[in-house]
Formats: C-alpha cells, sequence, structure tokens
C-alpha cells in the first residue's frame, strides 16, 4: 500500500508554486505532475475549486453542475495538452488522475509512481480543511508530515486580489467598494485565517508533524528554508539542484496598495496577528505586529 509522505497546505499567494519546484528539484522527492490535487477538499461545502466533488467518473463527465462542467474543462485542457506535446508519462498519470472514480485507493495509486521515494504533494486549499476532514487524512496517513509557509495577511490578501484581477475573476473595473468586499469575502477570510488553520491542524497532528516557513525566508534565504524543509523530511539537502531557487511563478501585476485600503486590512489582521502570535510565537510574526502597530 502506497503512503504519502508530506502535504504542503498552503497558504495561497505564500510561494507554494516555488515550493512544489523546489522539492521536485530534490532527487529522493518525488511530486505528481500536477501541484494541487485537490482531494480533500473536495466538498462543495469548501470556498475552494470541487472539480472532484462527484466520485463517479461517468457522473462527473455527464453532469451539468457547475462543478463537473469545470470537471470536464481541466481535463480536456490538461490531458489534451499533454497528449499533444508527446508527453506519455504525464498523460497516463492524467488519465488516472481524471479517467477514474475517486476514492481513499485512487488517491494512493496517484503517488505510485514514487514508490521508494518520499512522496506528497501541495494544495493550498486544504489549510481551510475541516478538522474532521483532517482527523481522516490522519487516520490515512498518521506519520504525514506537514508544510505550511505564512505571509503578512495584508500583503497576502492584497497578492491575492492583484492575482484575481490579473485572472479576470472581477469582470468589473476595481472601485473601494469591491476591493473592501473581497476584503471582508469568505474566501478571503478563510485564507487568512492563520490561526484557524494552525489551531484546527495541531488539534490533530502533533507540533513536529508541522513545519512552518515564510514568504520572507522564500525572498531573503531561499537556501536556507529549504535546507531546514529537507531535513524535516529525511532527505539530505546537499543532494538537491537547487535549479529553482530564484524562480518566480503566479507572480500577481505590480500596482500600489491603495493607503486607505492598507490601513482597513492593518485594522483588520492586527488583532489576528494577536492571536496567532498566543499559539504560534515567532519573529516574523511579530515584525508583522510591529509593523502594523508603527503605522501612521
Amino acid at each position: 500500500m502506497i503512503d504519502v509522505d508530506f502535504l504542503g497546505i498552503g497558504v495561497q499567494k505564500s510561494a507554494t508554486s516555488w515550493l512544489f519546484d523546489n522539492l521536485r528539484d530534490h532527487p529522493d522527492i518525488w511530486m505528481p505532475p500536477r501541484k494541487e490535487l485537490h482531494y480533500f477538499d473536495r466538498s462543495i461545502n469548501y470556498l475552494s475549486p470541487s472539480f472532484l466533488a462527484t466520485d463517479k467518473y461517468i457522473d462527473r463527465v455527464k453532469g451539468t453542475d457547475e462543478h463537473n462542467i469545470l470537471f470536464r474543462r481541466k481535463m480536456d485542457e490538461e490531458l489534451g495538452f499533454a497528449i499533444k506535446t508527446g508527453n506519455i508519462k504525464n498523460a497516463n498519470w492524467l488519465r488516472n488522475y481524471f479517467c477514474q472514480d475517486i476514492s481513499d485507493n485512487w488517491y494512493r495509486s496517484l503517488f505510485f509512481e514514487g514508490k521508494g521515494k518520499i512522496k506528497g504533494e501541495i494544495t493550498p486549499a486544504y489549510s481551510i480543511l475541516s478538522v474532521e476532514d483532517i482527523r481522516h487524512i490522519k487516520q490515512l496517513f498518521p506519520d504525514l508530515k506537514i508544510i505550511l509557509l505564512l505571509r503578512d495577511p495584508v500583503e497576502r490578501a492584497w497578492s491575492q486580489l492583484k492575482f484575481l484581477t490579473k485572472k479576470d475573476s472581477f469582470k468589473t473595473p476595481l472601485t473601494k467598494k469591491k476591493i473592501i468586499e473581497f476584503i471582508d469575502s469568505s474566501f478571503q477570510v478563510s485564507r487568512g485565517d492563520y490561526y484557524g488553520i494552525i489551531s484546527r491542524w495541531r488539534s490533530v497532528f502533533s507540533s513536529d508533524q508541522l513545519f512552518t516557513g515564510y514568504y520572507d525566508e522564500v525572498i531573503k534565504s531561499p537556501k536556507q528554508l529549504l535546507s531546514k524543509l529537507f531535513s524535516f523530511l529525511n532527505v539530505d539537502p546537499e543532494d538537491s539542484s537547487f535549479e529553482h531557487l530564484h524562480k518566480k511563478s503566479n507572480v500577481s501585476p505590480f500596482f500600489e496598495m491603495p493607503e486607505e485600503v492598507k490601513e482597513y486590512l492593518i485594522a483588520k489582521y492586527t488583532d489576528e496577528v494577536i492571536k496567532l502570535l498566543s499559539i504560534h510565537p515567532s519573529y516574523h510574526v511579530e515584525r508583522w505586529l510591529r509593523e502594523y502597530q508603527s503605522y501612521k
């Protein structure tokens, strides 16, 4: 039976794509061809992509619900591209991913190619999982290691908004009202609830199974961060090629955060960061709070 050794659980817009590329650079680590598998967040109750919400493949192909339509679009795009470019290995993996009935055993099968290596995947939406779903993961993989990257929640919220603007998700020009509506939306709030994320995962997994890194480290000391992470995963840091050490992925378009928006975000997250410090003391979190409190 194939076990999964680690999960990257987010958070969104905190360099998880960078992490995916750099973990794949290590010869003793195996990652799926697709970054986000979205198995454990499949419930349509979650505010995340749920294109795998329907268990049966035949129902996903024939279903008219929004998540089934999204499933077919993703399958056509990704599997079609692999076939068109002659990437047979990826095409075979994607056929298994898209064209099978979904179950715990199916999920395990996605890691068969990595037998003998440290295996894992990264789906940032796992950060918002309920305790019930986290317990299910623990039952499947009791020795699992969890990787969490955190970013200043003010910067993360703004980066997420810019990224969605790049994807034209808002459809209409951004106004102050629309920005505030996004900042206060359940989708955005759930991704920035670091206190809730860490509390839920620590209620099921022990603290020594959770690795926390920071976006600042990705920018300022990426090799040191990866070396710590490789040691956490029990692979030799010196064996990595570090080929993608400075690669930038999914970069949001640049435009300055308006002062009134920054003020609103700081007011929103100051108490949240104080709560986070009560359970997760960290130099980086302390720095966020100092910057908030000194902002005028």
